[in-house]
């Protein structure tokens, strides 16, 4: 990966060697997301696949404004910009109100949490109850609409899970190589490739045409099981979604790691790099430094928060 320059006097004014004193924390957030569903920060950063631009190469294509979908990404991503609250936003799109956290409708605003952290990933009833919606206070019979209500709301996330679904099952049957939203699905040498906006791949090990449960064709590999042992795994389009979703917001963070090498970064968690710091350090411009876009992913914007601190915490 190309990167940028960063070893300036305005980011380390001590240079290498006075980067020793004090703890400066600073994180990721993706402005542009469409409520792929992921808690933690890192799964958050790649939603960009789904969102407000498709970036195909270093094309990007603009939303479609007069479409509903396009309109309702749009909006969405308005939200983040604004450094709005996704879940009030999620709810209000949800339940057709508006919805402000401690004003009006704020009941529904944990429906809409619960709902974008449990259904991202072709997630249903079970996705919520295993996110603690019972323990929410929500009840069994309001589960299966709340899944219907999100899903109707994010028709441009659902979409995208059957046609990778399809694209993956193309490469497997037939081996055909098909590229959609700057991912490219490919079969060769007994290993399924998915081709991420960054170049890497994602690598499946004897990848077949199987059954799953429901009796229906899926996708099948090679690798660990819940049983720890080497078995015979079988997947499908949202279980790819979020492969392919925290891969590349892996390939996000690993760019902004690049960016800052002159830094002494001591550990990251999710979406936070930890760096040992000369108290003179910027953290102004470390977060700057660290929001730049990838120049593969154009169109996405991010932004990074940080704080000092003497030991390591949640801000």
């Amino acid at each position: 990966i190309d990167v940028v320059d960063v070893a300036d006097d305005r980011l380390c004014p001590a240079g290498e060697e006075g980067i020793r004193h004090g703890v400066v924390l600073a994180a990721i957030h993706a402005e542009e997301l469409t409520g792929l569903g992921v808690d933690d920060g890192v799964g958050k950063l790649a939603a960009f696949i789904s969102i407000a631009e498709e970036i195909r190469g270093n094309a990007v294509h603009p939303v479609d404004l007069d479409d509903p979908v396009g309109q309702q990404i749009e909006a969405v991503a308005e939200v983040f910009a604004k450094g709005g609250d996704i879940y009030c936003a999620s709810a209000s799109q949800m339940f057709k109100v508006p919805v402000e956290k401690h004003g009006i409708n704020g009941h529904l605003r944990q429906k809409g949490k619960i709902a974008e952290l449990a259904l991202g990933y072709g997630g249903s009833v079970g996705a919520l109850k295993a996110m603690g919606a019972i323990e929410m206070g929500l009840s069994e019979d309001e589960l299966p609409p709340l899944v219907d209500a999100w899903r109707q709301t994010n028709p441009n996330i659902v979409k995208f899970w059957w046609d990778v679904d399809r694209s993956v099952m193309e490469a497997v049957k037939y081996k055909h190589t098909t590229s959609s939203y700057g991912l490219t699905f490919s079969c060769r040498s007994g290993m399924l490739f998915i081709t991420l906006p960054s170049g890497r791949n994602l690598a499946y090990v004897k990848p077949k045409i199987g059954t799953n449960k429901f009796g229906g064709e899926c996708v099948t590999y090679e690798g660990i099981g819940s049983t720890k042992k080497w078995e015979q795994l079988d997947s499908y389009g949202p279980k790819f979604v979020e492969n392919i979703v925290q891969a590349t917001s892996r390939d996000i963070l690993c760019y902004a790691m690049k960016t800052l090498r002159c830094c002494s970064i001591v550990m990251h968690i999710h979406d936070e790099l930890v760096i040992e710091a000369d108290p003179h350090m910027s953290l102004d411009v470390l977060c700057e430094q660290m929001g730049r876009t990838p120049p593969w992913a154009k169109g996405l914007k991010l932004r990074a928060d940080g704080y000092v601190t003497p030991f390591y915490k949640k801000d």
